[in-house]
């Protein structure tokens, strides 16, 4: 997951997988863990730049194709 578009798309496909009964719990739980992590350090990069009153050019928010 290299973008927040993939993440949201990936995560999409781990629900559907949970709520058919194809993904563990333990396992979507992980996951979802992991994902918190990347956007908590997107956040942080953010606000980073803000103090720095900079615009933000953070590859995570970027469309790739």
């Amino acid at each position: 997951m290299k973008t927040a578009t993939q993440v949201h798309e990936e995560m999409q496909e781990i629900f559907d997988l949970l709520k058919k009964g194809n993904l563990e719990v333990k396992t979507a739980e992980a996951l979802h863990n992991n994902v918190g992590k990347q956007i908590g350090i997107a956040k942080l990069q953010i606000e980073y730049a803000h103090l720095r009153n900079e615009d933000p050019n953070i590859d995570f928010f970027q469309q790739r194709e």
